[in-house]
């Protein structure tokens, strides 16, 4: 607004004013997002007001938006194993129904054809060079967010995804802190070509070389990434006559569970003759008893995040690319044996 050639800030009186209602009624109202406030006839009028008057800060409503999500075909076809998509998924549905925005999972066999009229995509996971080259060249958009993916050109596209050494990290400082001085790591293969860098395998190697008091015993590698590849490897590991240390690392949550399960069956139990830990946070382990402790880094807030990031770009094309991680932490549990 200007008077006398002097233009003064709008406050809340003046939204309270045209509105016809209190200054702690429109105070209530514009502490909350866009989508928040206009969820009420009265809301609605409060924000339409205080846009059309310029209010400092005031957020416009962000458009809605039309998205594909690709994942791989099995993703989303077992909860206990693939607990870590479903969690993204939630996340993505979860922000999508906060800006009204329509969604589409498309898993990559069905992937087939050039694809119009959307708005911008999600893709799921890790793939080879080769299927990425595909699914970029099909999606005929710029507006792409990685969701998932280890080893990333961060410079071209928009990624969330977890900081694998420092979750590595948080694992072994739980082992060692507690005494345990050997450590066997259980993971799947790489069929996707992911860099060294990025593999898991490398900073339990590399944490073992700044803490020499820990042994590295050695790596499973398991047909997969669930329960029953956990379970079969470590069974096979037992017959050929395999040791099994102070502690047992797994790559993921499920992978625990097998490992676990393989175990039991040889009268070694977890949290008493060995220590256990895992990542993921999934909530399967920690109905496990004792519970596992396993290092998350909040999956669903990554969902979440790749869809406001869509949004983002929407709104400036132009804006730099982002790598956003969230900061992992420990779950509490009762699966690592204290041997000091």
């Amino acid at each position: 607004r200007e008077s006398s050639g002097r233009i003064s800030m709008v406050t809340i009186s003046d939204i309270a004013r045209e509105s016809g209602v209190s200054i702690a009624t429109v105070s209530r109202y514009l502490s909350k997002g866009p989508r928040e406030i206009v969820a009420t006839e009265k809301g609605k009028e409060i924000y339409e007001i205080a846009l059309r008057l310029g209010y400092r800060n005031m957020e416009a409503m962000p458009s809605s938006g039309r998205f594909m999500i690709v994942h791989k075909d099995k993703h989303f076809s077992e909860r206990v194993d693939n607990a870590y998509y479903f969690s993204l998924r939630n996340g993505i549905e979860e922000e999508a129904r906060s800006n009204e925005d329509s969604l589409q999972f498309v898993p990559l066999s069905l992937l087939d054809k050039e694809i119009d009229g959307i708005d911008g995509a999600v893709i799921i996971g890790n793939y080879r060079q080769s299927d990425q080259d595909r699914i970029l060249s099909l999606l005929k958009t710029d507006n792409v967010v990685f969701l998932g993916k280890l080893g990333f050109p961060s410079n071209v596209h928009d990624t969330v995804t977890y900081d694998v050494e420092t979750c590595v990290m948080l694992c072994m400082d739980a082992l060692r802190k507690k005494g345990n001085r050997s450590v066997l790591f259980v993971d799947g293969k790489d069929t996707v070509d992911i860099q060294l860098v990025y593999q898991k395998i490398t900073s339990v190697i590399g944490y073992t070389r700044q803490y020499p008091e820990i042994e590295f015993k050695g790596n499973i590698e398991c047909d997969g990434f669930g329960s029953g590849a956990g379970y079969n490897a470590m069974k096979e590991y037992l017959a050929n006559g395999g040791d099994i240390p102070d502690a047992v690392f797994t790559a993921t949550d499920p992978l625990a569970i097998g490992v676990r399960k393989a175990l039991s069956e040889k009268g070694m139990y977890h949290g008493k003759d060995y220590s256990l830990v895992s990542m993921n946070g999934d909530d399967s382990v920690k109905w496990l008893e004792p519970s596992v402790v396993s290092v998350c880094f909040d999956s669903k807030e990554m969902g979440s995040e790749a869809i406001r990031l869509l949004h983002e770009r929407m709104a400036n094309p132009l804006r730099k690319h982002r790598c956003v991680y969230f900061a992992p932490y420990m779950t509490e549990g009762g699966s690592i044996v204290d041997r000091r």
